[in-house]
């Protein structure tokens, strides 16, 4: 194959890490958001049919992106986080169907990291994980 920087394949290695380390940070700023100042407007937009469960859904549902993001950072069971990224991104792509207010972001963030969390679920890991290939 023709590069012009056929130096740089050494370094395909550190890919995924920097993929990871941008997804854990993105679902830890969501977390934190649905635990935080925007829980109440999702709280609001789900009680019409949660009823009284919105609130703990909501705050189940930023644990779980929080933990999601912390795995992910760390590189601890990356294929499963990543599964698990995958189940979030979808679910926010339905809400902004549903319940606009619920999420913060444009559906077409939501896709890239759908695609992100695909590559790293194929990739593995990378650079500076904790996996261990079984």
């Amino acid at each position: 194959m023709l590069s012009v920087f056929p130096s740089l394949f050494i370094l395909g290695f550190f890919a995924p890490l920097l993929l990871r380390v941008v997804v854990g940070i993105f679902f830890l700023m969501a977390g934190f958001r649905h635990l935080g100042k925007g829980r109440v407007a999702a709280v609001e937009e789900l009680s019409s049919r949660l009823g009284s469960l919105a609130k703990g859904g909501v705050v189940v549902f930023g644990t779980v992106e929080i933990v999601v993001a912390l795995l992910l950072i760390v590189g601890l069971f990356t294929q499963i986080a990543a599964l698990l990224g995958i189940v979030i991104a979808l679910k926010m792509l339905w809400f902004g169907e549903t319940y606009p207010r619920f999420i913060h972001h444009e559906k077409a963030t939501y896709l890239l990291l759908l695609v992100i969390l695909l590559s790293l679920l194929v990739t593995g890991a990378g650079a500076f994980a904790i996996d261990l290939p079984l």
